[in-house]
């Protein structure tokens, strides 16, 4: 029997180098780059997360760092879009009395509160929805 040779890495005919996609990049970066015991920038929770440096996804180690969630949502400035949106619980007493008291459509409703019909529909309907605006 022929023994097979294992081909890793650049050696393999599907190798994609930099072409590869967003899953298997992080994938690949995982596997190859040592995670630490604590995570890279607070150094005080165990990183759970591997996030990169410049935004390019290359497959460049030096690129990426192990971080906790709340480093890797500071570093990608998720946080602070999170609190940029302001949440708004729709009142159901003030769509109710736009909708029969004023005889409004939901559409109507749905453009003076700035959210979809759907949103509208929904609280209506007695389901509690926050709206990001």
């Amino acid at each position: 029997m022929k023994e097979r040779k294992k081909l890793f890495g650049k050696e393999n005919p599907q190798w994609k180098g930099d072409k590869v996609g967003y899953k298997s990049l992080h994938q690949y970066i995982r596997t190859h780059k040592p995670k630490p015991e604590f995570c890279e920038c607070c150094r005080k929770e165990s990183p759970f997360d591997i996030a990169n440096k410049s935004g390019k996804y290359k497959r460049d180690l030096s690129d990426w760092l192990w971080l906790c969630r709340s480093c890797h949502m500071k570093n990608d400035k998720r946080l602070e879009k999170f609190h940029k949106n302001k949440i708004l619980n729709i009142n159901l007493q003030k769509i109710e009395d736009r909708r029969y008291k004023d005889k409004k459509t939901i559409q109507q409703i749905a453009d003076e509160f700035n959210v979809s019909y759907c949103a509208i529909w929904k609280r209506l309907n007695r389901r509690w929805i926050y709206v990001y605006v």
